[in-house]
């Protein structure tokens, strides 16, 4: 029901007598202008609302005070779902950056590979170059060495491979040395290694 009564204004009364609204969130136990205790609540929602005429002049003074519970509430269920979707966010971001640095580190892993790899390979026939044979032919005669067995090494040298380059050029030079190559990587061995030794070895 209604009520008349005539408090001593408070500051927020005073400025909304002033024209200007006014909302707080109080204890119950600090609101001056109105008796809060009849309500049954801890918090209430302080509003003072101006009727201003045409002018901007206050003409009457609308009064509320409700209990801020539901308020409150809703203002936790929007925080805890704030907090919720943030974590949800940065767990997602966290393995999207996972991913993303897992990827780069596997290519550039794969790339020092076939850097390391292409150190190796001679770039005309992508055979093993001499350094790589070298290393190979070492481990080899060390490993049969300790376990008392055999190997066999054969060095193809193509005769006459000068002249033929001076005759019909670096291209067709080219051509042979290419061809040479794929019959021997194509003749069946076990644990063969092929590789350019010299420029027609």
């Amino acid at each position: 029901g209604l009520r008349r009564t005539t408090p001593t204004p408070s500051e927020a009364m005073r400025t909304a007598i002033d024209g200007l609204p006014s909302v707080a969130l109080l204890d119950a136990a600090d609101v001056t202008d109105a008796d809060a205790a009849g309500m049954g609540t801890n918090q209430v929602v302080q509003e003072y609302l101006p009727l201003l005429s045409d002018e901007g002049d206050p003409l009457a003074l609308v009064a509320v005070w409700r209990d801020a519970a539901p308020l409150l509430s809703g203002v936790d269920a929007a925080r805890r779902d704030i907090v919720l979707v943030t974590l949800a966010a940065a767990i997602l971001l966290g393995l999207v950056l996972i991913g993303v640095f897992w990827a780069a580190q596997k290519r550039i892993l794969r790339q020092q590979a076939e850097l390391v790899e292409a150190e190796r390979r001679d770039p005309l026939t992508n055979l093993l170059n001499h350094g790589a044979v070298v290393t190979v032919l070492a481990e080899v005669v060390e490993s049969t060495r300790a376990r008392g067995g055999r190997f066999g090494l054969a060095l193809v040298d193509i005769d006459n491979f000068r002249l033929f380059n001076d005759t019909h050029g670096h291209e067709a030079a080219d051509q042979v040395l290419l061809r040479v190559a794929d019959w021997l990587e194509r003749e069946d061995g076990v644990d063969k290694a092929v590789a350019r030794y010299g420029p027609d070895e």
